[in-house]
């Protein structure tokens, strides 16, 4: 059969180079580029071109569409974010779908909430996991945002997905957060029989209150923020 009647019927919407087709054996999962190459004859150059990336595609296994259309899919969540409670436990994997073969590693850059890690990682940072995991318990609300990325061969080797933004949502448990010292008082120095006033001040919810000790004894009547 013609080659370049062959490759119409087999791609009748394009007509490109050589080197175009290639990428296109790559990204076409409805493509078989190993039928095409045994498929095509004679000793037209782009017949040629065809037949080696059918060849190379069928010998490697390569990641179909990695660059194209690869969705990141958690267990839990969406593939855009996910909502955590401080001191409830987490665990959240996350794959991608649209390849040939599964990722082999991961990067990732941003804020980790603490408490939390990614396969391992606090940080910015790159792990050799096939399917990432979202684990631990959330210590410090906030939002967290940071970024994904999976590769074909592990030390993010080979064909890159998309860069997916990602973002946790760490809240308070039922709406509460620890106390902690905003001010703290102060020394002072004051001649005998003079008055000193000790300030301090805290955050939390419900609002923090006070018990001021002196030599580890609780002194009576002084639970505010001032002690005269």
């Amino acid at each position: 059969m013609n080659t370049f009647v062959l490759l119409q019927s087999r791609l009748r919407w394009i007509n490109l180079p050589g080197l175009l087709v290639m990428a296109l054996l790559q990204r076409l999962p409805a493509l078989n580029p190993a039928a095409l190459g045994a498929e095509l004859t004679g000793a037209s150059p782009l017949a040629a071109v065809i037949r080696s990336a059918a060849v190379m595609a069928a010998a490697l296994g390569a990641v179909n569409t990695m660059v194209g259309a690869t969705p990141l899919v958690p267990s839990s969540g969406t593939a855009t974010a996910f909502a955590a409670t401080v001191g409830n436990p987490v665990s959240v994997f996350y794959t991608v779908n649209g390849t040939q073969t599964p990722p082999k590693s991961w990067t990732l850059t941003g804020s980790v909430p603490p408490g939390l890690n990614f396969s391992g990682l606090t940080g910015p940072g790159s792990v050799n996991v096939g399917s990432l995991d979202l684990s631990g318990t959330p210590t410090t609300a906030g939002i967290y945002n940071l970024t994904l990325q999976t590769f074909q061969f592990v030390n993010e080797v080979g064909v890159g997905s998309p860069v997916y933004s990602y973002t946790v949502t760490v809240t308070g448990s039922g709406g509460n957060s620890a106390p902690a010292f905003t001010t703290q008082p102060g020394s002072q120095s004051v001649t005998v029989g003079s008055a000193v006033t000790f300030t301090v001040a805290a955050s939390g919810t419900p609002a923090p209150t006070f018990q001021w000790k002196m030599g580890g004894v609780d002194i009576s009547g002084a639970t505010g923020a001032t002690l005269n």
